[in-house]
């Protein structure tokens, strides 16, 4: 028995709707551009969507989802941001507009994102590769710090003492150090995992920018 697989011959269902519509046979079939290149285009944009270096996590999805994945979260992690700033609020007025900056930076850069995509426009995900660079280059100095607090700790308690409020009348100097090292390791470890969803955070974003730049290329293509 004869079966058409619809899917794996799209690409000849095309061919058939752009010779009828040369010839008038299909009411209302689209008339932008030379009809009888739109099956290369198609053929092309096609297989660069399958293309392996245009999936993320293994090959589970696409990069345009994981990008889309990565903007919602960078939104929802701008929004908390946020609202932490607005909560613990004090008297450190520079503290807090520095907070709030960083929030609004977020949320912008997640709905840049969401443009981008939305409009097929790779410039509008390059503020976002920048910026998640920044982060990274900044994790990975806290995580240089983290390691020369863990074997040095008398460092941290004379450069960083503020990160700490000791009460000198319960604890002595062995104990302060000791419970410098432990945060210390607390922060490598929390730094190590920062970075590395980080950079592929910036990894993902990367590919889907340079996707839907190769993308332009197709339809623009003349013979």
């Amino acid at each position: 028995m004869f079966e058409f697989d619809l899917e794996e011959n799209s690409l000849f269902l095309d061919f058939i709707t752009v010779t009828l519509t040369n010839k008038g046979g299909v009411k209302g079939a689209d008339q932008r551009g030379p009809p009888y290149l739109r099956p290369m285009w198609q053929l092309t944009a096609m297989d660069m969507f399958r293309e392996s270096k245009h999936q993320c996590c293994c090959g589970g999805m696409h990069v345009r989802t994981g990008a889309l994945i990565v903007a919602i979260l960078t939104f929802i992690g701008g929004v908390a941001s946020f609202v932490y700033a607005i909560v613990t609020f004090n008297e450190s007025s520079a503290q807090f507009t520095l907070n709030i900056c960083f929030a609004t930076a977020r949320i912008t850069f997640a709905c840049l994102i969401f443009y981008g995509l939305l409009f097929e426009k790779p410039k509008m995900l390059y503020p976002y590769l920048v910026y998640q660079l920044f982060q990274v280059f900044e994790l990975m100095a806290l995580f240089v710090i983290g390691v020369i607090g863990i074997l040095n700790p008398d460092f941290i308690i004379n450069h960083f003492g503020n990160w700490f409020e000791f009460d000198d009348h319960m604890l002595n100097k062995k104990q302060r150090k000791t419970i410098v090292q432990i945060a210390m390791i607390f922060m490598v470890i929390g730094c190590f995992f920062a970075v590395f969803i980080g950079l592929w955070f910036f990894r993902v974003v990367q590919k889907c920018y340079s996707y839907l730049k190769a993308q332009i290329m197709p339809s623009r293509v003349n013979v």
